[in-house]
């Protein structure tokens, strides 16, 4: 959250930032209860970035690919 604070920190010129996270994911034949509870817990941290972006449309798209591999309906994030 601190280094997403400093790069979306407004200044004189600065127009957008691009962000590039990373997701590590459970293999999608893991049905443990931990594994789908980290699914959750990181597909939720995605979509707090996917919710304010510019090509939002495109990662929604992405993000619900994702989530539906794990039966986890993206919307409910």
């Amino acid at each position: 959250v601190q280094r997403r604070g400093r790069i979306l920190r407004k200044y004189p010129g600065k127009e957008k930032a691009e962000i590039y996270d990373f997701v590590v994911m459970p293999s999608e034949d893991s049905r443990d209860p931990a594994a789908q509870g980290l699914v959750k817990k990181e597909l939720t941290r995605v979509m707090d970035f996917v919710r304010t972006a510019m090509n939002r449309v495109k990662l929604e798209q992405e993000v619900d690919w994702l989530a539906q591999s794990y039966d986890i309906d993206y919307r409910e994030l």
